[in-house]
């Protein structure tokens, strides 16, 4: 899964926000992003962008957006090159 915070200051982006599948977990096979860290550190991304769109890459966005609540940028083939 791919999530990566770059910051200065208080001004932060992220970029990717994507989910594992693991097979070898099965009690807990969806892997998303742990967000205690950032969260405990007031780290909330101003924006959101997505590199391409693989469930590695955007697959946790329902779960993680709803805390951030900020711009989600992406060009058109990126948004749709895996439907």
């Amino acid at each position: 899964m791919n999530l990566t915070l770059y910051g200065y200051d208080d001004h932060w982006i992220a970029v990717d926000c994507g989910m594992m599948i693991r097979q070898d977990l099965p009690n807990s096979p969806l892997q998303v992003p742990n967000l205690d860290t950032p969260k405990a550190l007031g780290i909330v991304p101003k924006a959101l962008f997505i590199t391409h769109g693989h469930e590695d890459h955007i697959g946790a966005v329902a779960w993680l957006w709803p805390m951030w609540n900020c711009p989600i940028y992406a060009t058109r083939w990126r948004l749709g090159c895996c439907a």
